[in-house]
């Protein structure tokens, strides 16, 4: 169903069909029944599409098919409306690429909404791509989306403002694409700018060096415009030391390291810019360190952090007071917590 709509779609020429000539400005509407589209052209003839299934409950569908431009499949596709902030789009996590043609579709539902809004009241759509390491960008007209987006929403008797948005149902080109910590051009894939703040600021180990090369990195979308990069640093019978980065997209953007409260018996309160054998819940946006000492400066702790809106908020911090005590955190004593 999705395949014959998206068929009806692309082959929009300039002449307008029936009911096309309801609408105003570069945005054109075409319908199979109820399930409908619309879409805009670029003069070099690259489409951006927005599409929607008659089933109920169903999503919005919204990509491009860039003929002029053929990204390059690991970087990131960066999206701007206007004077607004940029939006990443990173292969393998926030887009795809689905159908006979290898069309890009935006999956990631929070970034995708915000798009589309910006959309609503916006003159220009500015999209950047890659290029055989250049960057390209392309920009399409939003006069007439507004209107285009409200009348498709009308015929299938939608409210105007559900903006939710689902995966295509079409097969996947990119099922072999590079995890999601792949996003940029220096070591393991990850965004030079990483890369060079890593080696430029710590006296980690080389990524590629045979004691952490095994450990890949991690990675999670901590917002609308940051992601986090945790980098492994050393390796001991301890465990593995983390260095974490945060790359942020927007108006400033740029990439900053994190850094952590620690409790040291002796000192009290001190700072860390790495972390312990280090978990990570990318879904719920938390970290947390664990280590088990053998000094008698160091028995042991354990810490957790959890995103909040700009930075990594102290939720507890436990410390192990007998070496020789129990392996497990939960018994440690609390040192810190959130909630007293």
């Amino acid at each position: 169903m999705f395949a014959r709509l998206l068929a009806i779609l692309l082959a929009l020429c300039a002449p307008a069909a029936a009911e096309d000539k309801v609408l105003r400005g570069d945005w054109t509407l075409a319908c199979d029944g109820a399930d409908c589209a619309i879409s805009t052209r670029t003069p070099q003839e690259d489409t951006a599409f927005v599409a929607r299934r008659a089933i109920p409950g169903s999503g919005l569908t919204f990509g491009f098919r860039l003929v002029s431009v053929t990204p390059d499949p690991d970087i990131a596709l960066v999206l701007r409306v206007d004077s607004g902030p940029k939006l990443s789009f990173y292969p393998g996590r926030d887009m795809g690429l689905y159908g006979p043609m290898s069309d890009i579709f935006l999956i990631d539902p929070g970034l995708t909404r915000r798009i589309l809004s910006a959309m609503r009241s916006g003159v220009t759509l500015r999209v950047y791509a890659a290029q055989a390491g250049k960057t390209l960008s392309r920009d399409f007209s939003l006069k007439g989306f507004d209107e285009a987006l409200a009348r498709m929403a009308e015929l299938q008797r939608r409210d105007p403002d559900d903006l939710a948005v689902e995966e295509p149902d079409a097969e996947r080109r990119d099922e072999d694409a590079r995890p999601p910590v792949d996003a940029g051009t220096g070591p393991r894939g990850l965004p030079a700018s990483v890369v060079d703040r890593h080696y430029r600021e710590s006296q980690c180990e080389d990524l590629e060096s045979g004691n952490i090369a095994s450990r890949p990195p991690l990675t999670a979308r901590l917002s609308d415009f940051a992601t986090l990069y945790a980098l492994p640093c050393t390796k001991s019978s301890a465990g593995i030391t983390w260095r974490l980065y945060v790359a942020e997209t927007g108006e400033i953007g740029g990439v900053s390291t994190v850094h952590f409260a620690r409790f040291d018996p002796r000192f009290g309160w001190t700072g860390s810019d790495y972390l312990w054998n280090l978990e990570l819940d990318a879904a719920a946006g938390t970290i947390a360190t664990t280590r088990h000492g053998r000094g008698e400066a160091d028995c042991g702790y354990f810490a957790r952090w959890s995103w909040r809106e700009t930075a990594f908020a102290l939720l507890e911090v436990r410390q192990r007071v007998q070496c020789n005590g129990g392996d497990d955190p939960s018994g440690w004593p609390v040192v810190y917590s959130s909630r007293s």
